[in-house]
This record gives structure tokens, sequence and C-alpha cells, in this order.
């Protein structure tokens, strides 16, 4: 294999990576938008028990993120085979959310591998299908927090979380200060 071309297959591997990150990130802050991007339009999820295609994949799942206080994904092990315009990909995640029910709040962790068909079209790498695997689960009561917990900043579903004050920030404005 030729320099160029283990360059470009470091870039396209690096390009199916952020499609995984950002569809966490849209999961965790339930960004409908950002979800949708992560998928081709007439893309299939196998979520849970549930069958998802094109635009009910997003709206699904960030109806059922909606329903946690907070959701946090953290993304282990990646590797990404590529086929040409095709690849496939096993990405390893642990998901940790706190869930309102009827026992009250509680902690739920997932640890599980996200098995998916990306495709490149246009120029542009998407999840054509994806099924994700659950290898384990556990809910946990949660307790109340220590003293001293409550002084960062929490996290927020939505536009008001710190990220998107980041990234509606001119940064060059930023810089010169």
């Amino acid at each position: 294999m030729s320099a160029e071309h283990a360059v470009q297959d470091l870039l396209t591997k690096q390009a199916i990576h952020e499609v995984v990150l950002r569809y966490c990130r849209g999961v965790d802050r339930v960004d409908r938008d950002l979800i949708a991007a992560a998928f081709h339009p007439d893309a299939n999820c196998e979520f849970g028990s549930l069958l998802l295609s094109g635009d009910t994949i997003a709206d699904s799942i960030a109806e059922a993120a909606a329903s946690n206080e907070i959701t946090t994904h953290m993304v282990g092990n990646a590797l990404y085979d590529l086929h040409g315009s095709i690849a496939h990909g096993e990405t390893y995640y642990l998901s940790t959310s706190v869930v309102i029910g009827d026992q009250g709040k509680q902690l739920r962790m997932r640890a599980g591998r996200y098995v998916d068909q990306f495709e490149e079209r246009d120029g542009t790498w998407k999840i054509a299908n994806r099924v994700v695997v659950q290898d384990w689960c556990r809910f946990s009561d949660l307790p109340d927090l220590p003293a001293g917990a409550l002084s960062f900043r929490p996290g927020e579903q939505g536009p008001g979380d710190p990220l998107y004050t980041l990234l509606n920030t001119d940064l060059g404005s930023r810089a010169a200060h």
C-alpha cells in the first residue's frame, strides 16, 4: 500500500469515526438534527426491539433520549474495515443515563457495540445500516450527591448546553482578548 493510499484510508476512517461521535453527541444533547445527520435517508437501524428506518430513526432515538434526565456516551474501541465506498464498523460504547421512573431517579449503565455499515454517497460517509448491540445493562439507585458536587455546571439536553454556546461563539473575537 502506498503512503498516499494509507493516508487516504486514515482520513476515511477518521471521517467515519466522527459520524459515530456526532451521533453520540446528538443523543446526549437530544439534538434530533445531529442524530439524523449520521444516517443516510434510507438507512435502517435495529435499536433494541425497534426496527427503525429513514426519518423515524432520529425521531425515535431523540424521543427515547429526551425521556432521560441526562445521558452521556463514551466511545471506546473502534475498528473500521474499508471496501471502496462501503465500510463496516464495530464501535464499543458505554452509555450512562439518569432515568426517572416509578422508583424515582435511577442510574442506568449500558455497554455495547454499534455494528454499522457505512456508505459514502456524494463524498459524505454516513450510516446505512446499524445494529445496536447491548452486551450488558445495569440499573442502580441514584444516591444524593455529596457536598461540592454541584459546583460544576451540569450538562443539559438541547441548546442550553455549554457546547452550543461555544459553537455559536465567534472564535476570532475570543482570540483577540
